[in-house]
């Protein structure tokens, strides 16, 4: 049984140095019934909103096994 998903945006900015380093945007508690599409058009929205640019968008789907 699926029991949450969430997604992992990732994304590159300068430091202090002016050295590129990879960050990552967590959303957590997405709908569990979103599929690929869905996590692609919530990382498009974050883009707007953050003016990052993702290179690698991550959907994390956890499972319960057993109770």
């Amino acid at each position: 049984m699926l029991f949450k998903t969430s997604a992992r945006f990732y994304f590159y900015e300068l430091n202090e140095e002016g050295q590129e380093r990879q960050r990552m945007r967590s959303i957590a508690n997405v709908d569990v019934s979103a599929d690929n599409q869905a996590i692609t058009d919530l990382a498009n929205v974050y883009e707007a909103l953050t003016n990052d640019l993702y290179h690698l968008v991550e959907k994390q789907e956890t499972s319960l096994l057993a109770r």
